[in-house]
């Protein structure tokens, strides 16, 4: 197997990403100020659009980067999203309308983790190659949180939007996970 070099610009990129996960996710349960949470979180999310860039401008791609580009979304969104969850039932501020916006913000991770845990289990390979309707996906995400943050009228239609290609996109990692499973069966 050839050696990678793990400690690259687009790796160095993903762990900046991880590292402001945990940074946001402290300034959401300290109740900070919705505009420094999104500021954070853009800047967050802008690494995910220059990671792969430089990876391929600097001809860096990695395996492990692929792996921990991904590894990097799934914190950013999931681990920031669980923590501003937390933040509303704690301060009475979950309502049936922000259930149904979070639902939609998170529709892919939805339909694809039992999908995910079906391939641990069943050591079926987790990191399928990447779609464009997956990469789609994690754009909008990218603006329907700091819009659901922002709570602006506009953030309803965009959750919605959201929602609707979450479902396709988890629907393709699930079909992927499935067509490898029964491939190597």
């Amino acid at each position: 197997m050839k050696k990678e070099n793990k400690l690259n610009i687009p790796n160095t990129l993903c762990y900046i990403r991880i590292i402001l996960s945990f940074v946001l996710i402290y300034f959401i349960l300290k109740g900070y100020n919705p505009w420094t949470i999104v500021g954070v979180y853009c800047v967050a999310a802008i690494t995910d659009g220059f990671d792969g860039w430089s990876a391929r401008i600097f001809k860096q791609k990695t395996e492990f980067g692929r792996k921990l580009d991904m590894l990097a979304d799934r914190i950013l969104l999931g681990l920031v999203v669980l923590s501003y969850v937390y933040y509303l039932i704690l301060n009475g501020l979950m309502t049936q309308d922000m259930i149904t916006n979070l639902l939609l913000l998170t529709s892919r991770e939805i339909i694809s983790f039992p999908f995910f845990l079906f391939a641990v289990f069943y050591k079926v390979q987790i990191f399928t190659s990447a779609k464009k309707i997956g990469k789609l996906m994690t754009l909008m995400q990218g603006f329907a949180f700091p819009l659901l943050i922002l709570n602006l009228a506009i953030t309803p239609y965009f959750l919605v939007l959201t929602g609707a290609i979450g479902i396709g996109a988890g629907t393709y990692y699930a079909y992927d996970v499935m067509s490898i499973y029964k491939k190597n069966k």
